[in-house]
């Protein structure tokens, strides 16, 4: 979303109202975004499916991916086991977690590409 007044800077990034596709694209590949409830962010039926979702919808190579999320998940304090299990199974703070390492998984996979 653009503003419709004033600017946002974000990092090196700053949007305004006449910024271009092209300015916010690159912005979106610099940010992420958790849900204030994780509920709404989580839908696959795995954890692992959810955090292959956004580097998939990228186009990232998913084998090269799905090595890193045992990685991801020890950052935001999850062990490997959590890639099983349901996000719907999961406490409201683990759940909170796995959206985290979301939004690192895109993350990290941009700044492999780049």
């Amino acid at each position: 979303m653009k503003p419709h007044s004033g600017q946002v800077t974000v990092g090196g990034h700053t949007i305004d109202a006449k910024s271009k596709r092209k300015q916010i694209k690159s912005l979106r590949e610099h940010t992420g975004m958790v849900f204030q409830y994780p509920e709404h962010q989580l839908f696959e039926e795995t954890v692992e499916k959810d955090l292959l979702f956004g580097p998939r919808n990228a186009g990232k190579e998913e084998a090269r991916t799905k090595k890193r999320l045992p990685e991801l998940l020890e950052l935001v304090g999850l062990d490997k086991s959590f890639l099983e299990r349901s996000p719907f199974e999961l406490s409201g703070g683990q759940m909170r977690r796995v959206a985290i390492a979301g939004v690192l998984c895109r993350r990290a996979e941009s700044a492999d590409s780049g």
